[in-house]
C-alpha cells in the first residue's frame, strides 16, 4: 500500500485547518497505519505529545523496526540518514559528517536507495541520473522528521521529559515544512495543474533546480515544446512581497538553455498569501525583463495555502512519484 497523498488529509482530518494538515503530513507522512494512531479531535502537537509518551514508544521504535526488515546492522545506516536530514546531501558531505570511508558510504547509500529509504534527486533540467549536482533525500516524511528532529532526544523522551523536545519542535517546524513538505506539495500542485490544463504551459517533468549560488523550489519542463515553469514557495507568517518573484525572474536566464527560444510561466506559492498589488507588480517586472531576453513570458500566478489545498482536494487521483 503506497502512502496516501496530502489531499487525503482533508478526508481523514476535516476539522484541521490546511496549515495543521500540512504540519501533520510533515510529521507523519501519508502512511495509513500512522494516521490510525492519531486522534482527530486533538491538535497536531497534542497528538505528537501523546505519541511521545514512554508508554507509546512505537513512534520511536518504528524507524529501527523498519530498517531491521532489510538490514542486519542498522547503526551506520542510521548515521547516514541522520547526516542527510541535517543537510549532508552529497556523498562527500555524508563522509565528512559521519566519518565513514568513501567505500562504506557508497555501499550504505546504494542499499538505502534500493530499499527506497533514500532517494537521489537531480535537477529537473538534467536527464543524467549520475549528475554531479545530484543530492540525497530521506524519502519518507516520517523518517525524515524522526532523524532530523526526534532521534537525538530519545533519551529525554524515554524518561518522559517531553516539554523541551516539544518546544523545540514547535519552534523549528515551520522551517522544516518549508524545506521539505511545502515544496513537495507545490511540486505536486504543478504537475496536477498541468495535467488538467489549469496553467497555460504543459510540463512533462517536475522537480527542483539548483546550483551552488541558488535553488529554485519548483520547476516544470517540457523540452519538446520548450516550456518552462519556475516557482518559488515560502511557508510564511505574513503576506509575501514581490521581491520573491523578482528574484525568481532574475534566475530565468540561468535555467533556460542558451540560444533557444522558450516560453516561461511563473508561480508563487506563499502559505499566508501575498501583499496587495504584488500580482500587478510582478507582471510588470516580468514583461520589462523579458523584452531583452530570448525567452518570452507566459504570465504569472500567485497562490496561497488555501488555494493549493482546495485544488488538490478537487483534483482526485493518485500520482506516481513526480520529482524525476
Amino acid at each position: 500500500l503506497q502512502p496516501l497523498p496530502f489531499s487525503m488529509t482533508n478526508v481523514y482530518f476535516p476539522q484541521y485547518s490546511p496549515a495543521d494538515r500540512v504540519a501533520l503530513y510533515a510529521t507523519w507522512g501519508g502512511v495509513p497505519a500512522y494516521w490510525e494512531r492519531l486522534e482527530p479531535d486533538i491538535s497536531v502537537m497534542g497528538n505528537l505529545s501523546e505519541q511521545l509518551l514512554p508508554a507509546k514508544s512505537l513512534i520511536l521504535d518504528e524507524p529501527r523496526l523498519l530498517l531491521q526488515d532489510f538490514i542486519n546492522d542498522p547503526y551506520n545506516y542510521v548515521g547516514v540518514m541522520r547526516a542527510i536530514t541535517y543537510g549532508a546531501q552529497s556523498a562527500g558531505d555524508i563522509m565528512e559528517r559521519t566519518g565513514l570511508k568513501k567505500g562504506h558510504v557508497s555501499k550504505y547509500l546504494s542499499i538505502l536507495r534500493d530499499t527506497t529509504f533514500v532517494t537521489r534527486e537531480v535537477p529537473v533540467t538534467e536527464f543524467a541520473t549520475d549528475s554531479r549536482r545530484g543530492r540525497y533525500l530521506v524519502t519518507d516524511p516520517y523518517l525524515r522528521f524522526f532523524y532530523r528532529v526526534l532521534s537525538a532526544d530519545q533519551s529525554k523522551l524515554a524518561l518522559g521529559e517531553q516539554q523541551q523536545v516539544l518546544n523545540s519542535i514547535n519552534d523549528n517546524l515551520p522551517q522544516f515544512i518549508e524545506t521539505y513538505t511545502w515544496r513537495e506539495i507545490c511540486q505536486e500542485w504543478l504537475l496536477r495543474a498541468s495535467a488538467r490544463e489549469e496553467i497555460p504551459l504543459s510540463v512533462e517533468r517536475v522537480g527542483g533546480e539548483w546550483k551552488p549560488s541558488y535553488t529554485i523550489d519548483v520547476v516544470g519542463i517540457n523540452e519538446s515544446e520548450r516550456n518552462l515553469v519556475l516557482g518559488v514557495c515560502v511557508w510564511n507568517d505574513e503576506p509575501a512581497d514581490v521581491d520573491l518573484i523578482k528574484e525568481l525572474v532574475k534566475r530565468t536566464s540561468s535555467v533556460v538553455p542558451k540560444g533557444e527560444a522558450w516560453s516561461v510561466y511563473y508561480l508563487g506559492f506563499a502559505a499566508n498569501g501575498w501583499k496587495d498589488g504584488v500580482a500587478e507588480q510582478a507582471d510588470q517586472f516580468i514583461q520589462k525583463t523579458a523584452k531583452s531576453k530570448p525567452w518570452q513570458s507566459a504570465g504569472v500566478r500567485l497562490l496561497d495555502l488555501n488555494e493549493v489545498d482546495e485544488d488538490l482536494s478537487r483534483w482526485p487521483g493518485f500520482l506516481a512519484p513526480f520529482a524525476i
